[in-house]
């Protein structure tokens, strides 16, 4: 797509360890599009890997910061909930969260227009210097949506609970002066000098010993409230690995429910029991609850690690390998012996020299949910040293090997 259609963020290294980066949408006030969100994650992580990065100073080109997001896209994604949630998760909190990671010091230089995902993007950083006629707000509430939770919540941290909900529920607007009376700003000054006031303020952390603000950066202690709490993400992780699939897990709840009703009015014989045997018709009914709680590793490999930014076939594929017939046949090889592992005899094969543990992961849901973390990490570090254009096929390729190579550890 042409930058000038979509946006772009640059990224430019000047002198002294400053680096520049720039919100670039000519024509709409540099509102945020999705390639610009995705662009801004790249951008940050790519600032967080260089050695000679010392401070950030991030502004919009033009005279104004950022209007908010790029409202031409909506129509494509907002009413559509799993559009929208992909959108809000990966690609507008895939770009604040890179610069909330980011260890290196962000200077806000803002002027005219900073608008809802404006207020997003300089509620990540260190240092916000405004020009006295910067307008602050994030009037969504005009356009009928509400702001992501996590996004509201990080406005909240930054600017203060009452400003927060005056803005997201009045559409309130605020002056730079208001701004810096109610905490956001460092400071205000002349529109014609806030570039000069913004490097300026980047030269001088710039010049001081690398980590000499830790913790009170955006990043730090000081200020965990403006972020999401790891105890938060992991369990909005778990949340989104079985939301998708409560549906099937509320039709078998009900098969099970259903079957036990029968059983107790006498039509069926003992149904949980393995050793009564059901009429065929039965028995295909039993079939129905039973393969959703079989395959159910299956459901949440795919989930948590689409959520944890692999390919979530990938991350199928592993878990697979573990339900086969061909895996839990191992157990009963010529060359298996028992391991005892928590005074627990557990069939045990040599993969290479390695010891394998054999059990049954049917119906297991932690196996998976570990098993995508790892596999996230080890996704992602393998996407930044295998060059984009042979990812397609080596970056799986290896993920697999190296996370069933990983299994034989376990």
């Amino acid at each position: 797509m042409d930058s000038k259609m979509s946006g772009e963020v640059l990224m430019n290294a000047g002198e002294g360890g400053v680096v520049h980066v720039t919100l670039r949408h000519t024509g709409r006030l540099n509102a945020m599009s999705r390639p610009m969100w995705r662009q801004l994650r790249a951008v940050f992580e790519d600032v967080q890997r260089r050695t000679d990065a010392r401070c950030v100073v991030i502004a919009g080109e033009g005279g104004a910061f950022c209007a908010g997001g790029d409202i031409s896209e909506y129509p494509g994604f907002r009413f559509d909930a799993a559009a929208l949630r992909d959108f809000h998760e990966n690609d507008v909190w895939g770009g604040l969260q890179a610069m909330l990671d980011c260890d290196v010091p962000i200077v806000a230089h803002i002027t005219g227009a900073c608008m809802g995902a404006g207020v997003e993007i300089a509620s990540c950083c260190d240092i916000r210097v405004a020009g006295s006629g910067a307008r602050f707000g994030a009037p969504i509430a005009k356009l009928g949506f509400p702001m992501a939770p996590r996004e509201a919540q990080l406005v909240a941290g930054a600017v203060g609970d009452v400003t927060a909900r005056q803005m997201l529920l009045e559409a309130a607007t605020f002056s730079a002066p208001d701004m810096l009376a109610r905490g956001f700003l460092s400071r205000v000054v002349a529109d014609d000098m806030v570039a000069t006031e913004a490097l300026g303020s980047a030269q001088r952390i710039a010049a001081l010993a690398p980590g000499a603000g830790g913790g009170m950066g955006v990043n730090g202690s000081a200020y965990a409230p403006a972020r999401i709490a790891w105890v938060d993400s992991f369990f909005e992780f778990l949340a989104d690995s079985f939301r998708p699939i409560l549906g099937a897990l509320l039709g078998a709840s009900l098969i099970i429910t259903f079957m036990a009703l029968m059983s107790s009015l006498g039509v069926i014989g003992n149904w949980a029991d393995p050793r009564t045997t059901l009429p065929p018709g039965w028995a295909f009914i039993n079939l129905m609850w039973n393969s959703v709680f079989y395959f159910l590793p299956l459901m949440v490999a795919y989930n948590a690690s689409k959520k944890i930014g692999a390919d979530p076939w990938v991350g199928t594929a592993i878990m697979g390998m573990l339900l086969l017939p061909g895996f839990s046949g191992l157990a009963s090889s010529d060359v298996a012996y028992k391991l005892n592992l928590f005074g627990s005899e557990v069939p045990t094969i040599d993969i290479f020299g390695v010891p394998l543990l054999i059990r049954d992961y049917g119906s297991q849901v932690f196996p998976p949910l570990l098993m995508a973390a790892v596999l996230g990490l080890v996704y992602k570090g393998l996407k930044k040293i295998i060059p984009e254009n042979i990812q397609l096929i080596f970056v799986p390729f290896l993920s697999m090997l190296i996370m069933k190579i990983g299994r034989a550890h376990v």
